[in-house]
């Protein structure tokens, strides 16, 4: 048999998105290779079953999480009020806090992965971006598992969510929005 190798898996807080791992991380199980979850409570037991060793996010990214809500939607509603913009629609409020969210995970999801020095990570790039990052940072290789409908979902996903507004609608809302653009020159450096 071949090493043993080690796994990274980040997942969020959605069946829809972690479900599609599972069989991934029960075949490397199998073949005698570690995969390590860095998830949420609620996933823990199907986590587990598959042999994988679960971690808690809300543990593990506490720049993000400390002293706000435990779920990233909730976050989202945390960092909405800091910035004063808790009136904002869904999309515009997400978009704005995003970089925010994605600056205050990138030291917990690094130090989770310095942790378990993984071979290779495998996450969802629409739930867990900060996965991607981490594994560029630390060089590690990566695989996005997008975990949609197929072709032509998140078009249909994402008019429901604008509610209404059109895409260059929410562009022109967030051009002149500073604190997501000083985030975002913070993400570059």
């Amino acid at each position: 048999m071949a090493e043993s190798k080690c796994f990274a898996f980040v997942f969020g807080m959605a069946s829809g998105h972690i479900n599609p791992s599972l069989p991934l991380a029960r075949q490397l199980v199998s073949q005698g290779h570690k995969v390590h979850y860095l998830a949420r409570e609620q996933m823990r037991a199907a986590i587990e079953d598959t042999g994988a060793t679960f971690w808690n996010e809300l543990e593990e990214e506490t720049e993000l999480y400390d002293g706000r809500e435990g779920d990233l939607l909730a976050a989202t509603s945390h960092l909405k009020k800091e910035l004063g913009i808790e009136s904002d629609p869904m999309v515009v409020g997400y978009m704005k806090t995003a970089p925010m969210s994605l600056e205050l995970q990138l030291p917990g999801c690094i130090r989770w992965m310095r942790k378990i020095n993984p071979s290779a990570v495998v996450y969802c790039p629409l739930l867990n971006q900060d996965a991607g990052y981490c594994a560029d940072i630390l060089q590690i290789p990566s695989v996005a598992l997008l975990t949609t409908a197929g072709p032509g979902s998140m078009a249909a996903t994402m008019r429901y969510f604008l509610a209404g507004q059109s895409p260059e609608e929410v562009m022109e809302i967030l051009k002149d929005f500073a604190p997501m653009h000083q985030r975002i020159r913070n993400l570059k450096e």
